[in-house]
């Protein structure tokens, strides 16, 4: 006698027989009740299978039907998802004392006294976790506790407190209204020098010969030296590094919280201090201003965007995606004003850099990259703006305190009003407010952006979609699989098969929840 087994099935036509063929389709029972409301007369549900079924099914699973084609345009229609399958529950009441347990958060609606610190029997109740009078707290984990101190610093960011000096910042609050000039008979020598001080592969040391090679052939002429050459391109780009001293063994940079660190600042061997250098990214946007032909390239994204809209408008469809202002959450921005033309869109990059052929990633770099500029340019080495330089010997083990710089510069540009740009087609100065658009990695640089556990991690999606993955008995490495493997029994991991279209909307009150438990937690391990 075969094995009972509960089965549901679902015909509504607007996920599940979108052909209108009354043709049921077996589904997920979260699935099953998730679609009921699109179901004229409601869905069914079969408690026994016979062996003919039984076969039927497993020929299913092997041989599973085409999922029909859904145009990309469907977005934009005024049609409500179903609500996303629940497969990451919902907080639970407080664990146990033992000793696995590293955290320990109170579900917000547990009644059980004792469960919130000084709670007296008796008086209701206990306190709700996420409800602190004090709203400055820091975490009692370390790690939390570091990156709340980076954000209150960006909080507090400024053009007084930016690291920029004095004549750095009066240029960056005074663009030039001029384009770049050099006279070609006035300044011939300085031409000569820039030549080899911007080849790509050049060293000091390089440099320097070739200084002294020319003073062989011309020695009546005065050549810049490297410092001065070196001097001489800053005060033409505008552009001079932001300098900050860093640990030796490239665990962390000295900004933000670990400013005033007491650790030592030279390296153990050379004796002289480990530094790492980042580009302000203000500086290099008006320099692309003041090129007209860059400054009409900046355009490009604004004005797609504002085609797209007129398109939907008038015929509620995109015929065409070519670009991300295509996208809709981009267009709605662009409709209610938060993105306009003066606006600068940034996306951040991060990843480690191999300097030589035979050694293994002894540098870390991100860059930030234009997206105003056309698909065809803004990824280009020559539109790409530097963000900073990590050097080694070793992976940075706190690359917020890296990137803070940075995005301190952007904050404090932001909160000052904008940055003063000048538009050399239209001799104009505008405010342009910095928007950062995206922040991108590999796989397991993306932790150092969004704080996740990683890709093999149980919840390992870097939007935290809900999918939970799988892993085998006594591993730690979980896989996003969406079937249950056959025979499988894994405490934490043994749920259903998960529909391939299955709906898992991005929920920010879902994730801000969850962040918030993890900042009020009241235990934590002394390892963390």
């Amino acid at each position: 006698m075969p094995k009972e087994k509960k089965t549901w099935y679902c015909d509504c036509q607007q996920f599940c027989d979108k052909t209108g063929q009354k043709k049921k389709k077996e589904v997920s029972r979260a699935t099953f009740h998730n679609h009921a409301q699109y179901c004229e007369e409601g869905n069914t549900e079969s408690a026994l299978q016979t062996p003919e079924q039984e076969q039927e099914y497993i020929q299913n699973e092997r041989n599973p039907p085409q999922a029909q084609h859904i145009p990309f345009n469907d977005v934009y229609k005024n049609t409500d998802p179903p609500p996303p399958i629940p497969l990451i529950p919902p907080p639970t009441p407080a664990m146990t004392n033992s000793p696995d347990n590293i955290l320990e958060s109170p579900a917000l609606d547990d009644p059980r006294p004792g469960n919130g610190e000084d709670h007296e029997p008796g008086s209701g109740a206990p306190p709700n976790p996420l409800d602190d009078s004090e709203a400055e707290a820091y975490s009692r984990i370390e790690a939390v506790k570091i990156a709340q101190e980076f954000i209150h610093a960006l909080r507090g960011a400024s053009l007084e407190n930016c690291d920029l000096d004095p004549n750095s910042l009066t240029a960056l609050l005074n663009p030039a209204d001029s384009g770049l000039e050099v006279d070609p008979d006035k300044e011939r020598i300085l031409l000569l020098c820039l030549r080899p001080y911007q080849i790509k592969s050049q060293t000091q040391h390089g440099y320097t010969a070739t200084i002294n090679a020319l003073k062989l052939a011309w020695p009546n002429k005065e050549f810049f030296s490297y410092e001065q050459i070196q001097q001489r391109a800053h005060k033409l780009s505008g552009l001079h590094p932001i300098v900050h001293d860093m640990c030796s063994n490239s665990c962390l940079g000295f900004t933000g919280p670990f400013a005033e660190c007491g650790a030592p600042r030279n390296n153990a061997q050379t004796g002289k201090p480990q530094l790492f250098y980042t580009l302000p990214v203000g500086p290099q946007v008006q320099a692309m201003w003041r090129d007209p032909e860059m400054a009409e390239g900046m355009r490009s994204f604004y004005t797609r965007a504002k085609e797209a809209l007129t398109e939907y408008e008038r015929t509620s469809q995109l015929k065409e995606f070519d670009d991300i202002s295509c996208g809709k959450d981009i267009l709605d921005a662009v409709q209610d004003q938060q993105i306009t033309e003066t606006t600068t869109l940034l996306m951040i990059s991060l990843d480690g850099c191999q300097v030589y052929r035979n050694k293994t990633p002894d540098c870390w770099i991100y860059v930030w990259l234009v997206l105003n500029l056309p698909v065809d340019k803004c990824y280009k080495k020559k539109c790409i703006i530097y963000g900073a330089v990590i050097p080694g010997p070793n992976k940075p083990k706190n690359p917020d305190s890296f990137l803070f710089p940075g995005l301190h510069h952007i904050k404090a540009i932001n909160k000052g009003g904008g940055l003063m740009v000048w538009d050399a087609p239209r001799n104009i100065i505008f405010v342009s407010t910095l928007f950062i658009l995206f922040a991108t990695a590999d796989g397991p640089g993306m932790v150092y952006f969004n704080g996740m556990v990683g890709h093999t991690g149980k919840n390992g999606c870097q939007f935290w979609c809900g999918l939970i993955g799988h892993h085998k008995e006594g591993a730690s490495t979980y896989f996003p699989a969406l079937a249950k493997p056959e025979n499988f029994a894994v405490i934490g991991c043994s749920h259903d098969n998960v529909p391939y279209t299955a709906n898992f909307p991005v929920d920010p009150e879902r994730y801000q929840h969850a962040v918030q438990l993890i900042e009020k937690a009241r235990r934590c391990s002394p390892d963390i």
